[in-house]
């Protein structure tokens, strides 16, 4: 009857070890993979913050500096990686990293519909300035979890 007892503790114990270290693996796959996406989709708002700091202080614009910035701005791994990012950010930081991407969705339309200028107008640089205040609270709230 002590055997029987010491093996169905024995079992339990297994089941809960065995239990506890898949919550555990688990919880670090969502982990990694939330810090992967955060990563990602932060490298597109970083580039684009970059492009729009530079067409703010640039007093011309070159044609192949236009065309260069449209290559490169992209909000291509959003798509995919936003689920992961919903389940790792607080609500706050989820809306600001999705108003973020789409401050660069305007952009890239901005973009589209002005093709090369020499200059901004003053309406320009506003619709710039505003993007670049709604890329900030977007790239603080992936950095966190880009770490």
């Amino acid at each position: 009857m002590t055997e029987a007892i010491f093996g169905l503790v024995g079992v339990i114990i297994g089941a809960l070890i065995s239990g506890v270290t898949n919550f555990i693996l688990e919880k670090r796959k969502e982990y990694l993979a939330a810090r992967v996406a955060a990563r990602l989709v932060r490298d597109e708002l970083y580039i684009t913050t970059i492009w729009i700091e530079d067409l703010l202080s640039a007093e011309n614009i070159r044609e192949e500096q236009f065309n260069k910035i449209m290559a490169r701005t992209s909000t291509d791994s959003w798509p995919n990686q936003r689920t992961h990012l919903a389940a790792a950010l607080n609500y706050k930081e989820f809306a600001n990293a999705s108003i973020a991407v789409e401050a660069v969705n305007n952009f890239k339309y901005w973009l589209d519909s002005k093709h090369a200028v020499s200059n901004l107008e003053s309406k320009d640089r506003s619709f710039l300035t505003n993007n670049l205040e709604n890329l900030r609270p977007g790239l603080e709230a992936l950095k966190e979890v880009a770490k």
